[in-house]
């Protein structure tokens, strides 16, 4: 679909892309994790990595094209979410990347249609779509200055309002918000469906920081796919951050 509309042979910002993005870090999040990438996994031993495998060769490589790309738009003047939205609304890309559900309400006065699509399988032999949690949620607080004697009451409240939420709010917001208000048709919301449905949190999550980012974005950015080499130069320091992550909960489940 990508087309260069000024003809001067050069694919770029305000020709049409197939596909735009903000950037390798945000997008990549949950792109890996619908890869349901093979991180570590547990043995009579303990934990122990096994990110180093053909799987990871393959994502790679998948999402070194789909980053880099000549259809790709991976770097926008205005990089914003806003900047993402205003390519897509002037129907200057094909897929947008990195934009969540909840931004389908500032879609509402499009002149055209806008279709969903779940986060891609790596290949077909993969069971299942997987739909990732944004990791930075947003979560309250408990100020410290609250009384003791006040707690329980709190803590009560809060699980009174997380049950009433979770059957009245996040159902009509899916069946009503985001099915009727924010698409039409009953294709989007079987998209909405697939989405939500498997909605997951994944070990790929949990150890994002140093296995994404030290291997597979720090590729992208220096324009490599040889996975096994840069595997090879993190390995002692995943495997340090592995056994890091261990202790931490070790810790908590001590506590």
């Amino acid at each position: 679909m990508a087309v260069d509309t000024d003809g001067d042979g050069a694919m770029k910002e305000w020709d049409r892309m197939g596909f735009a993005m903000l950037g390798p870090w945000g997008p990549s999040l949950p792109i890996l994790t619908a890869f349901d990438l093979d991180i570590y996994q547990r043995t009579d031993d303990g934990m122990v990595l096994t990110m180093n495998n053909e799987r990871s060769v393959l994502a790679l490589n998948e999402l070194y094209e789909l980053y880099a790309g000549p259809a790709s738009l991976n770097a926008l003047k205005d990089h914003s979410t806003a900047g993402l939205q205003n390519i897509f609304a002037n129907q200057l890309t094909a897929f947008v990347c990195y934009l969540r559900l909840g931004d389908l309400s500032g879609m509402r006065e499009y002149e055209f249609e806008v279709g969903l699509s779940p986060y891609p399988k790596l290949d077909d032999g993969q069971d299942g779509y997987i739909s990732s949690m944004h990791n930075t949620t947003e979560v309250g607080g408990i100020v410290v200055t609250t009384p003791e004697s006040e707690l329980d009451f709190l803590f009560t409240c809060i699980e009174v309002m997380g049950r009433e939420a979770a059957k009245t709010i996040i159902p009509a917001y899916y069946e009503e918000a985001l099915k009727v208000k924010y698409v039409n048709g009953a294709e989007e919301a079987a998209m909405i469906d697939l989405i939500h449905d498997n909605i997951a949190s994944p070990s790929t999550l949990i150890f994002f920081d140093a296995a994404i980012s030290g291997v597979f974005l720090q590729s992208i950015n220096a324009g490599k796919t040889d996975f096994a080499s840069a595997y090879a130069g993190k390995a002692a320091s995943l495997e340090q951050e592995l056994a890091n992550m261990i202790a931490d909960y070790q810790a908590i489940a001590g506590q």
